[in-house]
């Protein structure tokens, strides 16, 4: 039983730090989306920058040309929504993937936490089952170990006995063996 508890505990940690290791990939990979994305937003921001920096290469020159200054400020204004859009989807796969993240990491911290308590509850359970038995053999081994004394005193009583008997026994024969008309030799007692 033991030895089926054991196993049981190994297979639930291995398969604990599987699903960790699974989880810590998962997160890796989550990190990396971030960063990708994180660079990607600083390339927007470096995109930003230029932008800027045409616009204010622009704005030097309005009052020379007229035109390229209205032509530079639409297509600023058309990179600034394009970059806009760019930036709000990113944040939006940010946000997504987070949240999704952390509601896979909930559930699957819910799973482990489900799964130790049932190996808790099996641990505990085992553990009464072991204590009552061991309380039944501690019973059974002390009624034995009484029952042995009993043999033993009995064995004692009957050893008592036959002694006594055996000396009544010789000393009825030497009674008989020494009376006058009867003059045999004394029969020795056996050693003890």
């Amino acid at each position: 039983m033991a030895g089926s508890l054991r196993i049981e505990l190994k297979e639930a940690r291995d398969k604990f730090f599987s699903e960790l290791k699974e989880m810590s990939s998962k997160l890796g990979i989550a990190l990396a989306t971030i960063e990708k994305d994180r660079g990607e937003i600083n390339d927007v921001r470096t995109d930003l920058e230029k932008v800027r920096k045409e616009i204010n290469e622009a704005l030097t020159n309005i009052r020379e040309n007229r035109s390229k200054s209205v032509a530079l400020e639409r297509e600023f204004k058309e990179k600034y929504e394009e970059l806009s859009a760019r930036i709000t989807d990113i944040r939006g796969n940010l946000t997504s993937t987070l949240k999704g993240l952390e509601a896979e990491l909930k559930e699957e911290v819910t799973a482990l936490h489900g799964k130790i308590s049932g190996v808790q509850e099996g641990l505990s359970s085992l553990r009464d089952s072991l204590e009552g038995r061991l309380d039944s053999l501690t019973k059974e081994i002390n009624e034995l170990k009484a029952e042995i004394r009993r043999v033993e005193s009995a064995a004692e009583d009957l050893r008592e006995r036959e002694n006594k008997r055996h000396e009544w026994t010789v000393d009825a024969i030497n009674a008989i063996v020494n009376k006058p008309f009867l003059r045999r030799p004394k029969i020795p007692e056996p050693a003890d």
